[in-house]
């Protein structure tokens, strides 16, 4: 998970709120296309195309707009838009299709004390750390911290299932990947490129020391 700088909302989702009335009261199922579309695509924009958890690339997989504090225990955020991410749906391809990490995985599962927002958390990255090498490589674990800190990224691994061995699995492949890549391309800038944002780029930045 890294920190999203937040924009300003696309002026279809704010004038359809304002003409339409939307409140606390108002099911989330009356908010429909085309605002909808471009409301989610403004937001995988604004994500640089990645899962607000995992940070997979949203490109070739099926996705959702994510509400961070759900929106049955929170009705007033329901349409607040720094209430608004995009999660992918947390498929595994080797485990039937089902939801195994992100955004459906939390449900409606939100400890307020405890939930590590990726929006007004700016220092999000400090929470968690990877394994680098070997047979647990990709896997992600919590940064060695203040106890508190320590519960806090246990809990948000634990929610959204950021150790799922296809994710982890994933990492592992990404990182390889960029390795192969810079063995074929000596003259390649490594720091230039991470300095970029890419699948996986929290656990890549991890590996080779780039902040």
């Amino acid at each position: 998970m890294r920190h999203i700088k937040k924009l300003a909302a696309p002026e279809c989702f704010e004038q359809e709120k304002q003409q339409r009335n939307f409140n606390a009261q108002t099911k989330w199922k009356r908010f429909g296309n085309p605002c909808k579309d471009v409301l989610t695509q403004h937001i995988k924009d604004e994500q640089s195309g990645l899962c607000i958890y995992c940070e997979c690339d949203l490109t070739h997989v099926t996705a959702h707009l994510e509400h961070l504090a759900p929106q049955e225990q929170y009705p007033h955020l329901r349409f607040d838009y720094q209430n608004l991410t995009v999660s992918c749906e947390g498929v595994d391809c080797d485990a039937e299709k089902s939801r195994q990490s992100c955004g459906h995985r939390k449900n409606n599962e939100y400890d307020e004390s405890l939930f590590i927002n990726p929006i007004t958390e700016s220092d999000i990255g400090s929470y968690f750390a990877f394994i680098k090498d070997g047979d647990d490589a990709g896997a992600i674990i919590p940064a060695e911290l203040s106890e508190f800190h320590v519960r806090r990224a246990e809990y948000m691994i634990r929610i959204l299932r950021l150790d799922a061995d296809f994710l982890r699995k994933r990492r592992k492949a990404a990182k390889k990947a960029l390795i192969d890549f810079v063995l074929d391309y000596p003259d390649f800038d490594i720091d230039s490129e991470l300095s970029t944002e890419r699948e996986y780029i929290s656990f890549l930045r991890y590996c080779f020391a780039v902040n």
